[in-house]
């Protein structure tokens, strides 16, 4: 008896650890950009974030974050293969020491950034 609740524990554990990890490689922050590239709106699952989505709102998305100028210019050129290509365009940039994974998506008159942690930068 005392075995079998043992081994129902151990079952509950291990399934709420899978879950959790699952958690987080399901976390994002999605954002619906303008063509002028101005965040009009937000949506988070689980994302540590570096400030509050609200705090985004309006701003040009580019500018929002303290990017390096060789992300910044990937990031822009993302929207603009976006824009151009019609097709999504996967942009990898680094903030205090992670990396990230933007998925540019045009939609008619906008975009949809859908941001995802990708891995730590190794120093």
């Amino acid at each position: 008896m005392k075995l079998n609740m043992m081994l129902a524990a151990l079952c509950f554990i291990g399934a709420y650890e899978s879950a959790m990890a699952m958690d987080k490689r399901d976390a994002y922050l999605k954002f619906k950009v303008n063509k002028e590239l101005q965040i009009v709106g937000h949506k988070a699952k689980q994302m540590e974030l570096f400030a509050k989505p609200e705090e985004f709102t309006g701003k040009i998305i580019t500018e929002v974050i303290p990017l390096s100028p060789e992300d910044k210019d990937a990031l822009k050129n993302g929207f603009q293969n976006a824009f151009v290509l019609k097709k999504k365009q996967k942009v990898e940039y680094t903030l205090e020491d992670m990396r990230y994974v933007a998925a540019i998506q045009r939609k008619k008159d906008s975009f949809s950034v859908k941001v995802k942690e990708a891995s730590t930068v190794k120093r």
